[in-house]
């Protein structure tokens, strides 16, 4: 169990990561065509670092990982016995995750939904953000139930 709550963990450090390298990603593209500055500095300097170690395809290559950190937390954690408190948790964490990757599917370039409003920061931060933070208070609470349930086991 307790390898179960390193791979919760890790999954979830793996989707913050990811949503911060995706807001980079997308200060960059804005920056790239506004030849400014960008609004969220620590993310765009995060994407040129990891673009300068990982090359071109960074997203790709965190893609990999936290699909890799999904299954690893799935497996690992598939006995856990959900409560009747956590299956909302876990359904809407879930839900916000699948909207996240649509919505970044339809709004990356070349996308005909590019100049609308689903591209715009004032939709995309929020919801990435909002999906990152369901990820991590559905890992914390999964990780807290597997803790108490190996406590009452011994």
């Amino acid at each position: 169990m307790k390898l179960a709550r390193v791979a919760l963990v890790l999954f979830a450090v793996v989707d913050v990561v990811a949503t911060v390298l995706a807001v980079g990603h997308y200060e960059d593209r804005i920056t790239v065509v506004t030849h400014g500055r960008p609004d969220i500095g620590p993310a765009a300097y995060a994407y040129g670092f990891a673009e300068f170690v990982l090359g071109r395809d960074v997203l790709g290559a965190v893609g990999v990982v936290w699909v890799l950190a999904l299954g690893a937390a799935l497996v690992l954690s598939r006995r856990v016995l959900l409560s009747r408190e956590e299956r909302p948790v876990v359904l809407v964490s879930g839900v916000l995750v699948v909207v996240r990757a649509v919505h970044y599917a339809l709004a990356a370039p070349p996308s005909p939904i590019v100049d609308g409003v689903l591209n715009t920061r004032p939709v995309a931060y929020p919801l990435w953000t909002v999906a990152a933070v369901a990820v991590v208070v559905t890992a914390a609470r999964l990780a807290a139930q597997l803790r108490q349930e190996a406590s009452s086991l011994g």
